[in-house]
C-alpha cells in the first residue's frame, strides 16, 4: 500500500477546507505512489521533452538571419522590423553550416515534376 500524508502543512489550501473555525480544520489524506518506476517514467518524460524543447532553441538560433525575409524582398517592408528571425539586408545576411552531402544529388521530384515544393531550400540539385 501507499504511504499517507496526515500533516495538515503538507497539503495544499484546496484540500484543507474551511479553516475559517478554528474547532472546524479538517484533514484529508492523500495516497502518494510508493512506485518509484511512476516517478522515475515522469521525470524522464520531463527531462525528454526539455531536451527536444532546448534542441529546437538550439537550431533556431542557428539559422537566426540566415536567409532573406521573403516580405522584405517582395514588399519592401516586414511586420516584424528589427524581431525578425529573417535578413533584410546583405549586411544582416548570416553563413549558414551544410551538411557535407548537401546539393551533391539531384533532387528527383525536380528532375521527375520538374518543380520541388522545397525550392531553393531543397537539400538536392535542381
Amino acid at each position: 500500500m501507499g504511504s499517507f500524508v496526515s500533516n495538515s502543512s503538507d497539503l495544499p489550501q484546496s484540500l484543507l477546507g474551511d479553516n475559517n473555525n478554528n474547532n472546524n480544520v479538517t484533514t484529508q489524506k492523500i495516497r502518494r505512489s510508493s512506485n518509484p518506476t511512476v516517478i522515475s517514467d515522469v521525470a524522464s518524460e520531463h527531462s525528454e521533452k526539455s531536451t527536444i524543447e532546448l534542441e529546437k532553441e538550439q537550431k533556431k538560433a542557428t539559422l537566426y538571419k540566415t536567409e532573406m525575409c521573403r516580405n522584405w524582398e517582395e514588399r519592401g517592408s516586414c511586420r516584424y522590423g528589427n524581431k525578425c528571425q529573417f535578413a533584410h539586408s546583405d549586411a544582416e545576411l548570416r553563413k549558414v553550416t551544410h551538411h557535407p552531402k548537401y546539393k551533391t544529388e539531384i533532387c528527383k521530384t525536380f528532375w521527375q515534376n520538374g518543380t520541388c515544393p522545397y525550392g531553393k531550400r531543397c537539400c538536392f540539385i535542381h
